[in-house]
């Protein structure tokens, strides 16, 4: 069975002449363990989204690429190539420049198929960009599917594709107490962060995810009318800033 999401590891990198520490998954969980799920606490994540330049013009830069297709993907491999590379270096989904080049041919030579599914917003696109290759390292591309269909879907489609990565890992196997595990049938026998490359199983995986996502969006007091991707940028966000935070400041 394979994963997208690695083993816990340092790394180190420098960035305005200072050693930035990656975070390792105990952090994450500590981070999850840290998250506010206030009106209050959403509304000024999300509000300091807007105000960070770095994440608000690249996110207005991905989805101007997209708003560019009429469909979501173009049968255009330079195009799609242009997309993949956005969202990979914004959203850090670790793909390299081979890995790049063969998504854009696949994206690009099943446009139709794979756009019919994103207007209906039927999940099993999450399994067939997930397997449609396998990265560098040999594992599947599920975090860059879901972050890859959550632009390239149509505006009323967007909810159906919450994205998914280490951070929200660490975060929903960390704070059942705001969805609940025993409601989303078989939740224990499909892992969420598993891939198998079996299409039966792993769309019950994403969507039994999906599910836990909804869950909790509905969970968080007064913020019903949350979008996903409202959520999303909030747990993200959340997310990253303590998970850093810890890293690099351990006590």
């Amino acid at each position: 069975m394979s994963s997208y999401i690695e083993e816990d590891y340092i790394m180190e990198i420098f960035k305005d002449n200072e050693i930035i520490t990656s975070p390792s998954w105990a952090n994450k969980v500590e981070a999850a363990n840290k998250i506010d799920f206030s009106l209050a606490e959403i509304n000024k994540m999300l509000d300091a989204w807007q105000k960070e330049e770095k994440l608000f013009l690249s996110e207005n830069a991905i989805k101007s690429l997209f708003d560019d297709e009429t469909n979501g993907i173009s049968h255009k491999e330079e195009k799609e190539l242009c997309k993949i590379c956005l969202v990979n270096q914004v959203y850090g989904t670790n793909l390299y420049l081979d890995d790049i080049v063969q998504l854009a041919k696949y994206l690009s030579e099943n446009a139709g198929v794979l756009n019919e599914k994103l207007h209906a917003g039927n999940i099993e696109i999450i399994n067939d960009i997930t397997c449609s290759i396998k990265d560098t390292r040999g594992k599947y591309c599920y975090s860059f599917a879901t972050k890859y269909c959550g632009f390239a879907a149509p505006e009323k489609k967007t909810d159906s594709f919450p994205i998914y990565d280490s951070y929200m890992s660490a975060l929903y196997k960390t704070r059942a107490d705001f969805w609940n595990p025993n409601k989303v049938k078989g939740f224990y026998k499909y892992d969420f962060d598993s891939w198998e490359g079996n299409p039966e199983h792993d769309n019950r995986r994403y969507g039994k995810y999906r599910e836990a996502v909804y869950m909790m969006r509905d969970e968080i007091a007064n913020v019903k009318n949350l979008t996903i991707k409202q959520l999303d940028q909030y747990l993200w966000k959340a997310m990253k800033d303590y998970s850093t935070a810890l890293a690099n400041n351990p006590c």
